[in-house]
């Protein structure tokens, strides 16, 4: 177990020191009993990505008000919408029973109509009739 325990120790260091070498750190990593020293660049690292958590935090909260602006803005539209549709069937409802009151109208003048060339068919009878 020891050895195995040697040969962990040896990997990290040896990853550890590579990672810090390419990252700039100039391989100042090393493994000791188990603690690992923060170096500089490691805590700018977080630092820069806690800033830019917090600033997508902000932009998604900005988003969800422009989102909400929007949706505000739709709605409005949609209900000016639908008083329209509201003041169309009224409109189509005021047509429908004006369209009644002519078909009832029509009937009447179509009846005196028929009664007046019954009354004119009459009447020329009767003219050739003296003639």
């Amino acid at each position: 177990m020891k050895a195995l325990d040697r040969m962990r120790k040896a990997c990290y260091n040896l990853v550890i020191k590579d990672l810090s070498y390419h990252l700039g750190g100039g391989g100042s990593f090393f493994w000791e009993e188990g603690i690992m020293p923060i170096e500089m660049t490691q805590v700018l690292s977080l630092l820069s990505f806690l800033v830019a958590a917090i600033a997508l935090s902000r932009n998604l909260k900005g988003d969800v008000k422009n989102d909400a602006g929007q949706q505000t803005e739709i709605i409005v539209k949609l209900e000016t919408i639908n008083e329209n549709v509201k003041e169309i069937k009224t409109d189509i409802k005021d047509v429908k029973s004006d369209i009644e009151k002519m078909k009832e109208r029509l009937v009447v003048v179509e009846q005196s109509c028929k009664s007046a060339h019954k009354r004119i068919d009459k009447l020329h009878n009767e003219a050739e009739g003296e003639e």
